[in-house]
């Protein structure tokens, strides 16, 4: 009870505020609980996924992201299942430089969930690293 008192004590300035602060907390708090989910599942796939041999097939812009006026790119691959013969695409992480040059023709190792390719790291880690 004396949580509700104190919150209809407060002025509608301060419960703006409060309300604003805390949706900045939860937006980031959920943008960061994310990054770092992702970063886990990844290192997951990538030391207990199936590796299989998927084709490059290209590099496109990210156009759902933008930083600082700017779209990552990402890379594309596919795999045909030999055993259901179902097509699967695969998305790579953003990357902020153009890797066209570096990949073209190249197989692409993609590490999948065992029972479900929908899981998948797609393994990038031949490209160079950029130095800023």
């Amino acid at each position: 009870m004396e949580v509700i008192a104190i919150i209809f004590s407060l002025s509608s300035g301060q419960l703006i505020i409060a309300g604003a602060v805390l949706a900045f907390f939860l937006i980031g708090g959920g943008t960061i609980y994310y990054l770092l989910w992702k970063k886990r599942r990844d290192e997951y796939l990538k030391k207990y996924g199936i590796p299989i041999e998927t084709d490059f097939q290209r590099v496109e812009l990210n156009t759902s992201l933008e930083v600082n006026g700017q779209h990552p790119f990402r890379v594309l691959s596919q795999w045909k299942n030999p055993v259901t013969n179902d097509v699967h695409i695969f998305h790579s992480n953003n990357i902020w430089f153009d890797p066209s040059k570096y990949i073209e023709g190249t197989k692409i190792i993609v590490y999948i969930e065992r029972n479900n390719p929908g899981e998948y790291y797609l393994d990038l880690s031949f490209l160079p690293k950029v130095i800023t």
